[in-house]
Parts: C-alpha cells; sequence; structure tokens
C-alpha cells in the first residue's frame, strides 16, 4: 500500500500487487494521476483504499487484497509490455 504514485509503479514494476491508500482528504484533487496510470492498463480497476480515522486495520487490508488483487493490479504480461 502507498500514498504515492511512484511507490505502486515500483510495486507493480516488480510484480508485487499494490494499492492507493489515502491517509486523509487533503489530496481529494490530486488523484488523477492515479487515474490516468491505471487507465494506460486494460481491464484494471483504479481502487482507493480509504483510512478510517488515519487507521490501517490489518483484516481490513487482507480482505480488500482479496476483494481487489486480480481486478486493481496489472498482470506481468501488461507490465512487461510497458517497459518495452
Amino acid at each position: 500500500m502507498s500514498s504515492s504514485l511512484h511507490g505502486i509503479i515500483f510495486s507493480h514494476a516488480f510484480g508485487i500487487p499494490a494499492y492507493h491508500f489515502q491517509l486523509s482528504d487533503l489530496m481529494n484533487n490530486g488523484n488523477f494521476k492515479f487515474d490516468d496510470y491505471y487507465s494506460s492498463f486494460a481491464n484494471v480497476e483504479y481502487t482507493r483504499f480509504n483510512c478510517v480515522n488515519d487507521e490501517i486495520p490489518i483484516q481490513r487490508i487482507l480482505d480488500y487484497d482479496l476483494t481487489n488483487r486480480i481486478k486493481s493490479n496489472p498482470s506481468s504480461e501488461m507490465i512487461m509490455e510497458k517497459q518495452e
């Protein structure tokens, strides 16, 4: 999980599932870059993990991962295509 687009791109480059999480509402207008990045992959949904009261309970993260791992992360083939 990363609040930084660079952290997500780095993880994806190594085939590690990654999610954008937002700790506060301060970045509401700054999410366009995440939309742009994810839109470059066909059939990959951009979903944002929103923290509640700036807390990230581990069970909530695990549940989020089960629901979103496949649909919210590009496959290794997609990443290799972008890298080339």
